[in-house]
């Protein structure tokens, strides 16, 4: 009997073991590639760019100042407030004071959702009482395309949200109540669009009579939520407008649109088509194995949010390419637990061992076989987002002219290295572009080529017209421009007639590119 105990705990150290060395190894890989993605210019102002200027703002005192986004408002320098509830960054800007440097952002994402394996595994180990099983859920959580998506692309606090509320679900069915509470309130804290799912919850938790408390305490919390962030904190930082983003569903009849001709939003929006939404659903639930749909109850916390995502008119709400499917995956992979312990009930009959082996092969090849095609390591890889490209040094020698006070107006992918400052001006997204709040800028810094995320059908002319307007404006002089590339526009200091000519080769070249129709990228 010792021995035999002896060997038990041996078997349980080498499983933790291993399932920390997963868990590290992801952290690290994504924290490596996510700051590789930075350091050669790939990320984008949107959001990590967003992300660290407010949360800069914030730990200097200004809470949730920023000049970005601010298209539709009268005043450049406002509050972030008006377009997101996200109050978990007050917890993050501490740190942000110590190290002011969006990195530490990507380092935190990539720990954060690779933490999130272990209140999984926890779940899962206790639900099915089966450890192989419980790691193998672990892992294809961690390979997950649409987690590998979100770790990549940027930083959003709505990440934080997956191993928050993993952690609740596991606290709940621990009974550890504080834990359970703290766990909800701070993924609420990660964007106002959490109270979907955990009113959901609640209304799960409802239909269960030794829960019904629960249930209503959910219910209520996301409900004052709900009401605090649409109808009080939003209004008032917005100028008195409602929710911009409304307008992504304003199709619908129950929802005001008001935002409609006022916002960037209406300008980058488009309806989904069919094959794009089997697409979308077929990324998010081929890689479990279908398993989802026998795990009901989880599922059906999830199935509001999947609704909304469907119905939004932003090509982007229908892909796992992007932030959006963070609001299902925590409840994606409870639903797995949950239908691995439905199949594990037969195992007691030859058929139901049967049934609960091809649940887990389903998991197993489902995750496989959906990476071959949609891993976000290999496909950024292919896109060269994780290298440097050929004009990298422009890039760095024009920022180092730039003084760290200075008001900078970019484009997208050059803000997050330009965030830590008061103001800071996104040009080519979101549109429409304010030339009024370009003028406070001291700084202008262009890529005279990129104009991928110009929201038109003739990008390259639209982007030609925006810099034109620029350089026509009258009040800078180019403070570098190399290789036909990258140009940095300075806030002019004289009138001098190689100033002038220098703006004005600037502008030939610009229409060149116009009338060659040369391509957005590379």
């Amino acid at each position: 009997m010792p021995e035999r105990i002896s060997q038990f705990s041996v078997r349980k150290r080498n499983a933790r073991l291993l399932l920390a060395s997963t868990v590290a190894l992801y952290v690290v890989v994504f924290s490596v590639l996510s700051i590789a993605r930075y350091n050669t210019y790939h990320a984008a102002t949107f959001d990590l760019g967003i992300m660290s200027q407010v949360t800069w703002n914030t730990a200097q005192g200004r809470l949730f100042e920023t000049s970005i986004d601010r298209a539709t408002n009268t005043d450049l320098i406002g509050s972030y407030l008006g377009n997101h509830v996200r109050p978990i960054l007050l917890l993050l800007a501490p740190f942000y004071r110590l190290w002011p440097d969006p990195r530490l952002f990507l380092i935190v994402q990539s720990l954060a959702l690779g933490l999130g394996a272990l209140p999984l595994y926890w779940i899962a180990r206790e639900q099915t009482k089966d450890r192989q099983a419980s790691f193998i859920v672990a892992v294809c959580y961690l390979a997950y395309p649409a987690l590998g998506f979100l770790n990549l692309v940027d930083f959003h606090p709505i990440a934080l949200s997956v191993p928050l509320l993993l952690l609740a679900y596991w606290a709940l069915e621990e009974e550890r109540t504080p834990l359970f509470w703290i766990s909800v309130v701070l993924a609420l804290a990660t964007k106002e669009e959490l109270v979907v799912p955990i009113g959901a919850w609640g209304l799960v938790n409802l239909l269960r009579p030794e829960r019904r408390r629960l249930g209503l305490g959910l219910l209520g919390l996301s409900a004052l939520w709900a009401g605090l962030s649409f109808g009080l904190i939003i209004p008032h930082y917005n100028e008195g407008k409602a929710y911009r983003f409304w307008e992504l569903w304003s199709h619908l009849p129950f929802l005001p649109s008001e935002a409609a001709s006022e916002g960037g939003t209406a300008q980058q929006i488009g309806g989904g088509s069919a094959m794009t939404i089997a697409l979308f659903l077929i990324h998010l639930f081929l890689p479990l194995g279908f398993l989802p749909f026998l795990g009901h109850a989880s599922l059906a916390v999830a199935l509001p949010s999947l609704v909304y995502l469907l119905l939004g008119k932003r090509p982007a709400l229908h892909s796992v390419g992007y932030q959006y499917p963070a609001v299902l995956i925590p409840w994606f992979f409870l639903a797995v637990v949950e239908g691995l312990r439905r199949l594990r009930r037969g195992l007691h009959s030859a058929k139901g061992a049967r049934l609960y082996r091809i649940g887990l092969a389903f998991l197993v090849i489902g995750t496989i076989g959906t990476n071959i095609p949609l891993n976000p390591l290999y496909l950024y890889a292919q896109e060269g987002i994780f290298g440097r490209d050929p004009y990298h040094d422009q890039i760095e020698t024009a920022m180092e002219l730039i003084p760290a006070e200075a008001g900078v107006a970019t484009i997208n992918r050059f803000g997050p290295q330009l965030a830590n400052r008061r103001v800071l001006v996104s040009l080519e997204y979101p549109s429409p572009f304010r030339l009024d709040h370009v003028k406070m800028a001291d700084y202008v810094l262009l890529d005279l080529v990129d104009c991928r995320l110009v929201p038109a059908k003739d990008k390259r002319a639209k982007y030609g017209k925006m810099i034109e307007e620029i350089l026509k404006v009258g009040q800078y002089r180019v403070a570098y421009w190399e290789e036909d590339r990258i140009v940095l526009l300075e806030r002019r200091r004289s009138t001098a007639e190689t100033a002038q000519r220098r703006i004005d080769a600037v502008s030939d070249y610009v229409n060149r590119l116009v009338e060659e129709g040369r391509p957005c990228w590379p």
